[in-house]
């Protein structure tokens, strides 16, 4: 047996008197002396190995590479047992957080993780750790214990009656941990959950597309993962779920990532699993958003099965399943409906519950779309869908509180202003009017592309409620169109039909303005479109009354106009489209129109800068 192809397992047990300090009772040294010699630091000599009456156990003696294996330190019934123990090995890598409370990682051999040693000289009957195999062929390995009974009587090269043989997994990426990477397992463990999306589970992760982005870089040092992945799928019955991700913390004894589970993208009535390092421990248990923070349920499988949790170089991964359950404010049908998901990381698990976030997009991401446990697709977080529910939102705004307010205000008022300026040999107003609407009328198609490309249907429904948004939507889509194709139909004036014509194109065309400006205020309470909020209602209030305001001074304004020209019009507050004066020539108070158009102009365009802010701002999610 050559040197490299030993895997040397050390175990040191201190003496059973509490005084006794030769040996290392908080954890044997990196040093080379040890790691070679494994003789623990005591001036008795060792045991002859034929009177060894501990023994060594191990889970598999042929292991692919990147597989771990399980090896098992015993003390017979018959021996008192042993305090503390260390392991070391000059091949592959210890997984350091299996048996955190009985053991911690040094390095021997200038290798990380090639060694497991005591934490404290508490009784143990048995020691469990967890041995990494490296990624190619080896034969021969053969595994040798120290261990110690007493200050003065232990046993050294131990060896286990059987040798090991590691087996090449030509399916791992790569053939050995690549210098300042990660690990051979850690990258399998990766693989495992990754390459499963979309195929065998869904999987939600953020940020944007960070699953292909890991199986493209999944041959590199370190490949670029997924903040939070979670990966989901119904087996049978039974509801899987793995949980994924680095707590937003380098302290591997505290920290946590959360799955949260939400009729909508905000915090409040969501359940929610967390999967939290205590005191270095990895653990599974159930929370609960009541408001706008975070309670540990009374029971804490409640709906829960826990199934693993681990830690592995600063990644925790977590495995359970779920089956329903209520939490206050919501009951989780995981066959029946869908869920937002929502997914976070932090700094620490405390009594109470999980602690706040950090931002958006760094530290938490919703699902902009709705989950099913049997949906099998790879939803992005906040994504590039999340673009369209904005562009859609900005586009509309800007087509019917700014473009069309604007061309429905200068077809009214402005018929009898700079006459003498004619663009295209047609009237300023109606060169105007005709550019502000068939704005309006293109940004409308637009906007109903959008929305149906991000909702991949045509549907009356926001997260699967039906929501009067859409459907005034639509109905805004038809007296849009139907405007349009009157609108090439209209009759010379004059003629008999014109009256007909400024009737219905006024009716359809205020009509339609009503509803549009309906839909901008229903807007607040759709869920993707993360509004919600006083502030976005009182701009579109504010917006509204300028609107009546401006109205109302104009229309005193052309009564002023009309009896300076000597009409008797009262045309001004005539219901409906508003009639010729008879005269043709330029109205008295250009200047006072013009100021009064550029003020509406401007006063809409703030508003919809201001709403257009709300619309466009990062999505907010469990904010405490």
């Amino acid at each position: 047996m050559t040197p490299t192809h030993a895997v040397a397992i050390l175990l040191v047990a201190i003496g059973l008197s509490s005084h006794y300090v030769a040996g290392y009772q908080g954890g044997a040294p990196a040093s080379g002396d040890i790691c070679e010699s494994m003789i623990p630091g005591h001036k008795a000599r060792p045991q002859d190995p034929a009177t060894n009456p501990y023994t060594v156990t191990v889970s598999n003696l042929r292991p692919k590479g990147g597989e771990t294996v399980l090896i098992t330190l015993n003390a017979p019934a018959s021996q008192p047992p042993f305090k503390a123990g260390d392991k070391t090995t000059n091949l592959g890598r210890f997984n350091a957080t299996y048996a955190p409370a009985v053991s911690q990682a040094i390095s021997c051999f200038g290798n990380s993780r090639s060694a497991m040693t005591h934490v404290s000289g508490s009784e143990k009957n048995s020691v469990t750790v967890a041995w990494i195999a490296p990624n190619e062929n080896l034969d021969g390995l053969e595994i040798t214990s120290t261990f110690v009974k007493t200050g003065s009587e232990y046993w050294t090269h131990i060896s286990h009656p059987e040798k090991l043989t590691v087996v090449k997994d030509n399916d791992l990426t790569t053939q050995s941990p690549i210098e300042g990477g990660i690990s051979d397992e850690l990258r399998r463990r990766l693989q495992t959950v990754y390459k499963a999306c979309g195929e065998s589970t869904g999987c939600f992760g953020f940020p944007d597309n960070c699953v292909a982005r890991f199986l493209a870089t999944q041959s590199e040092a370190n490949p670029k993962t997924c903040t939070i992945l979670t990966s989901f799928a119904a087996v049978g019955e039974r509801n899987v779920y793995t949980l994924v991700g680095r707590p937003s913390t380098d302290d591997s004894t505290t920290g946590y990532i959360a799955l949260g589970m939400s009729d909508d993208v905000k915090m409040g009535q969501d359940s929610v699993v967390g999967c939290f390092i205590n005191s270095g421990t990895p653990a599974i248990h159930r929370f609960y958003n009541p408001g706008k923070s975070n309670t540990k349920a009374e029971s804490p499988s409640l709906g829960l099965v826990s199934k693993s949790a681990s830690l592995d170089d600063g990644y925790l991964f977590c495995e359970f399943e779920q089956t329903d359950h209520d939490v206050p404010g919501l009951g989780v049908k995981l066959r029946d409906s869908k869920y937002h998901y929502l997914l976070a990381r932090g700094t620490s698990a405390s009594p109470n519950g999980l602690t706040p976030h950090g931002a958006i997009g760094a530290d938490a991401s919703p699902s902009s779309d709705a989950i099913h446990i049997t949906d099998l697709i790879i939803f992005g977080g906040e994504n590039n869908k999340r673009i369209l529910i904005q562009l859609h939102g900005s586009i509309m705004i800007v087509a019917w509180l700014l473009c069309a307010s604007t061309g429905m205000f200068t077809a009214r008022y402005y018929k009898l202003t700079h006459t003498d300026v004619m663009p295209f040999k047609k009237a300023f107003w109606f060169v105007l009017h005709l550019f502000c609407m068939f704005s309006t009328a293109i940004l409308t198609v637009v906007g109903a592309i959008l929305i149906i490309v991000y909702k991949k249907e045509y549907s009356f429904k926001s997260s699967d409620k039906v929501h009067w948004h859409p459907i005034l939507g639509t109905v805004l889509f038809g007296l849009a169109f139907f405007q349009v194709c009157i609108a090439f139909m209209r009759p010379h004036p004059g003629t008999k039909m014109r009256p007909i014509f400024n009737w219905v194109h006024w009716t359809i065309g205020n009509s339609a303005h009503i509803v549009g400006i309906a839909c901008i205020f229903l807007a607040n309470g759709l869920q993707p479109a993360n509004l919600e909020k006083d502030e976005y209602m009182f701009i579109m209030m504010g917006a509204v009354l300028f609107h009546i305001v401006m109205h109302l001074i104009m229309s005193f304004h052309t009564l002023w106009a009309d009896k300076q020209m000597d009409t008797k019009s009262k045309r001004a507050v005539v219901p409906g489209p508003m009639k010729p004066n008879g005269l043709s020539s330029e109205a008295p108070g250009t200047g006072f129109r013009s100021g009064m158009l550029v003020i509406y102009f401007l006063g809409l365009f703030g508003c919809a800068a201001a709403l257009l802010y709300f619309v466009c701002r990062p999505l907010e999610v469990l904010d405490a």
